[in-house]
């Protein structure tokens, strides 16, 4: 249960009760203090300053400790004035700030004014663009992104109702997340990659703008290690994908396939196939997203990266304990399987593998969210060239994986 201390000292400056002064607060030296106030939020941060002397030096302490900023669920709106505050108290010092833009009550002054002093900024991802939308242009919006001059890492996902037109404003991004902006006109697209060769990250799932220009455009990032695409996009692009096999720098690939049941699916994920098949062959992390069907058996028997592959991921996809053995046969490198969805371990799944890792070096980690295993298979699991890991609903939450993994 969450305590406010604020309401704590509320309660203690009422109170007609005799105080012991051995047991006041104030008599906690710097460090007590010090971790006390390291759990409360900004808000009660900027209130415990006005207690006194002593408690404002405290605090100015902890917010030079803030590197993450999150206003995701704040249920009150930030004034103004509010955002000024906070932005002056900890802006120099944060690196990571996730925040939703109905959090402030003047969504684009707010925005600009609370960025402004965000100088040291590396990630930032905004949600709910739509309330900016309203009152505001794109052209607006780039002007509040180039406010954090080091910013390096953009998340955008799910900000549907983006055009683009802010991004060719844009400069020096390395790292950006474009998920379900599907609006987002391919022109705008194409001149930003033109503006931002240095990118390593790119995620276009669910990205309905992409043309066979967009990825000849992305096939020109040297630079470019993380890579998540769809099976296929509309106007007959498909065979542009095998563009993106000669990456040199591209480690890590995510497929996810298209839900809906779109006529040009099949004959792209042919292509596809293909293409991963003759491309591709460096990969150290591959990821299939949604494959609940089409997931070629024999095509992943046959991966042209199937000699350099270290992590393999399946995203509700249909798996057979079969497909999942003669993989882990066929991956003489793969160290982690990592897999999300309905699918179960089994006892015949482990009693299948372990043979095949006798001669290994490194151990294999299987990460999954469903077992049905025996309690005479324990035995197994124990075995050192082979762990097992439960994935929770925190663990197993992408979002959370793609913020957080580089701290």
């Amino acid at each position: 249960m969450e305590i406010s201390l604020c309401k704590l000292m509320k309660r203690f400056k009422n109170t007609t009760e005799a105080i012991d002064e051995t047991q006041s607060i104030l008599r906690l030296n710097y460090d007590c203090l010090f971790e006390i106030f390291s759990y409360l939020d900004i808000r009660e941060l900027m209130k415990m300053e006005m207690v006194c002397q002593w408690f404002k030096e405290v605090a100015e302490m902890v917010y030079k400790t803030k590197r993450l900023l999150w206003l995701m669920t704040s249920v009150e709106k930030f004034s103004e004035e509010e955002t000024q505050d906070i932005s002056m108290r900890i802006g120099p010092y944060v690196r990571t700030l996730m925040a939703n833009c109905n959090n402030f009550e003047n969504v684009y002054e707010g925005l600009k004014s609370f960025l402004s002093n965000f100088r040291n900024l590396r990630q930032l991802r905004l949600r709910r663009l739509d309330c900016f939308m309203k009152k505001s242009s794109e052209l607006e919006l780039a002007e509040c992104l180039r406010k954090p001059t080091q910013l390096k890492t953009l998340n955008l996902r799910g900000n549907s109702e983006l055009r683009g037109q802010f991004l060719p404003e844009l400069q020096n991004i390395q790292e950006i997340d474009l998920t379900c902006c599907g609006y987002i006109q391919a022109s705008y697209f194409e001149l930003f990659l033109s503006r931002n060769q240095g990118l390593t990250s790119l995620n276009i799932e669910n990205c309905k703008f992409i043309t066979s220009a967009c990825l000849a455009a992305i096939a020109k990032l040297q630079n470019l290690r993380s890579l998540v695409i769809n099976n296929s996009y509309r106007n007959d692009n498909a065979s542009s994908i095998s563009l993106l096999g000669d990456l040199p720098c591209l480690k890590d690939l995510a497929i996810s396939k298209w839900v809906e049941p779109l006529e040009f699916v099949c004959a792209s994920t042919r292509k596809l196939h293909s293409c991963l098949t003759s491309s591709f062959s460096k990969l150290k992390k591959l990821e299939f997203r949604q494959w609940k069907k089409g997931l070629n058996a024999n095509i992943l028997l046959q991966l042209a990266c199937k000699n350099t592959i270290e992590e393999l991921h399946f995203a509700y996809c249909k798996l057979t304990n079969d497909l999942l053995i003669a993989i882990i046969g066929n991956y003489q490198k793969l160290r982690l399987l990592h897999i999300r969805g309905r699918y179960k371990i089994t006892d015949d799944l482990i009693r299948g593998i372990l043979p095949l890792l006798s001669e290994r070096v490194e151990p294999l980690k299987i990460a999954a969210e469903k077992f049905q295993l025996s309690p005479e298979i324990d035995s197994f699991i124990s075995n050192e060239k082979l762990k097992i890991i439960q994935l929770t609903q925190d663990s197993n939450n992408s979002d959370v994986i793609c913020w957080f993994f580089r701290w």
